[in-house]
């Protein structure tokens, strides 16, 4: 790893890495950069992701604070996003205790209710990119006619673009959503309170059930007893079809970072 080799000899200590980021720690500081160079603008990533937390927590949520974003300041040509050491405790799936998994989709599904002026994927500070939560999803699935035909199983980009256009929201108030219900980003206290959440970069304002169908995707069988529990019959059909297009989004995104073409802004 001759980043972390680089970066150990400036004083920085490599901790780790997620899906996007290396991981590094100096002095009480945590200092993130992205793995994949195919990603475009890190620096335009890194502002949403600070937007995104500010306004969390300026909803009585709780996220760590980010200091900075250091671009080319420490290494030539890399984009580091510099926030707060989050303190608690954090679990992964397997080792999440199963009395804390329905406070956490509780707490995913809170975020929901905080509403937003706008439809789209947008900067939470006003920054707007408001293509309505349709084009949005539309998204998703761009490029899925190219995947290979026991892949899309059926599918086609134009036959779930026309059910879109048919079964969903096109307008109305938005909703606040994280996206990833991956336990890692959140930090519980003593009180097994959720006390800190990180990594919030990839927020939309969209449809509460998406976030439903994204707590399914990402738990499985252990969430299926709550999402059933509190998703009307009348609603199922929408949380299986956005089901299907986390499905789709995340094969058309390990193809394109496979690839080295990043992801369209």
């Amino acid at each position: 790893m001759e980043q972390a080799e680089r970066m150990k000899s400036l004083g920085y200590e490599y901790v780790g890495h997620g899906f996007l980021h290396n991981i590094y720690e100096k002095d009480g500081l945590i200092y993130k950069c992205l793995k994949y160079a195919c990603m475009d603008n890190p620096f335009h990533k890194f502002e949403h992701e600070r937007a995104s937390m500010d306004f969390l927590r300026g909803r009585g949520i709780p996220t760590v604070r980010i200091v900075d974003i250091v671009d080319d300041g420490i290494l030539p040509g890399v984009c580091f996003l510099v926030e707060e050491k989050a303190e608690g405790i954090n679990y992964s799936k397997t080792r999440m205790p199963g009395a804390l998994r329905e406070p956490f989709f509780d707490y995913l599904m809170k975020i929901t209710k905080i509403e937003m002026p706008f439809w789209g994927d947008t900067k939470p500070d006003g920054t707007k990119k408001e293509n309505g939560w349709i084009p949005f999803l539309a998204s998703y699935v761009k490029g899925l006619d190219g995947l290979p035909e026991d892949v899309k199983n059926g599918h086609s980009e134009k036959e779930l673009l026309a059910w879109m256009k048919r079964n969903l929201p096109a307008d109305g108030r938005p909703h606040f959503m994280v996206m990833d219900a991956n336990p890692e980003n959140f930090f519980w206290n003593e009180k097994n309170e959720i006390c800190a959440a990180i990594d919030i970069d990839h927020p939309v304002c969209g449809d509460p059930l998406f976030q439903m169908a994204s707590i399914l995707h990402e738990w499985g069988g252990l969430a299926s007893d709550y999402v059933d529990s509190h998703v009307s019959r009348k609603e199922r059909e929408r949380v299986s079809f956005y089901g299907l297009l986390i499905r789709f989004n995340e094969l058309l995104w390990n193809r394109r970072l496979s690839e080295g073409t990043g992801m369209e802004e």
